[in-house]
């Protein structure tokens, strides 16, 4: 509905197609890299409703996030700790689900919730440090 309001804008169809076609490809690049993790982190009193898609460099963790994933942040992480397993898992990330303390060089805690498929990958080299 919204492409025939922007099409009455003057905005041809055409173009919104590529916008789209371009958004969704990109979103595909960014899942299919072997080095992404998904998850989902806290907010407020739940989990956030969409899931985010990580990546680690070195000691920083790289986050994908938006419809097309095109929002890039970048953070440096002190530490990496699994704190409990879900019961029950949030929605998305399949059972079983555990909680992971992520401390950046900033001094701020956030917890986030991975899927055991994920769990290694979410550790990055935090994991490599430790064992």
């Amino acid at each position: 509905m919204i492409w025939a309001l922007l099409a009455l804008l003057g905005i041809p169809i055409w173009f919104i197609a590529v916008v789209l076609l371009a958004a969704f490809r990109n979103r595909n690049h960014v899942r299919a890299n072997p080095d992404i993790f998904e998850f989902k982190h806290k907010k407020g009193d739940g989990w956030q409703r969409g899931k985010s898609y990580a990546r680690w460099v070195s000691d920083v963790m790289i986050v994908h996030s938006g419809i097309a994933l095109i929002r890039v942040d970048a953070a440096q992480i002190e530490d990496v700790s699994v704190q409990q397993t879900l019961e029950p898992a949030p929605k998305g990330l399949g059972e079983p689900a555990h909680e992971v303390l992520i401390r950046y060089s900033a001094g701020k805690t956030i917890s986030f919730a991975v899927s055991a498929e994920y769990l290694d990958a979410m550790l990055g080299p935090m994991k490599r440090a430790e064992g």
